[in-house]
């Protein structure tokens, strides 16, 4: 709908807590070309912040790792074909 508009990239913001500590994990896509039109025309940051200090790239890859390690990631992701969306009778 934005990209009708005129209006190209995103940032979503993830705040997380574990371990006693605070955590803001943030996913950017910004355009690279005036007019995008498929993923390699967007560059693609992440960003993690610890109790409010933003951490390094090793840093980060380090405590995703951790926190997030890609062995349960399988239960993060699911096919949006599979889903049934029930409509009410007429």
């Amino acid at each position: 709908e934005k990209a009708a508009e005129g209006v190209y990239g995103f940032k979503v913001d993830l705040h997380f807590s574990a371990d006693g500590r605070s955590y803001t994990l943030t996913r950017e896509c910004k355009p690279i070309v005036e007019s995008p039109t498929g993923d390699e025309d967007y560059a693609v940051e992440h960003f993690l912040e610890c109790d409010g200090v933003v951490l390094g790239p090793e840093q980060t890859e380090s405590e995703l790792g951790r926190l997030l390690p890609e062995q349960v990631s399988r239960f993060f992701l699911f096919d949006g074909e599979l889903l049934q969306v029930r409509r009410p009778s007429q």
